[in-house]
């Protein structure tokens, strides 16, 4: 009987740490970083999609918009 126990507990934890590892983000977030205060120069860009994928280029500054899709 302890063993049956044991297994199920097991299998609880794999199923629950499991779901969290694949938690996938609310939103998608996209930034535009720029070189400096007067946000004409486009220096680096970054994305985080729905997939829980990122893709960024460039450099990342201070100076930056950001928005966001919900997916």
């Amino acid at each position: 009987m302890t063993r049956r126990i044991r297994i199920w507990v097991l299998l609880v934890l794999l199923a629950v740490g499991g779901t969290s590892l694949l938690a996938l983000p609310p939103n998608e977030v996209w930034w535009e970083y720029y070189s400096d205060s007067s946000y004409t120069n486009l220096v680096g860009e970054r994305a985080l999609f729905c997939s829980g994928q990122t893709w960024s280029w460039g450099v990342r500054t201070s100076y930056y918009y950001t928005w966001s899709y919900p997916c």
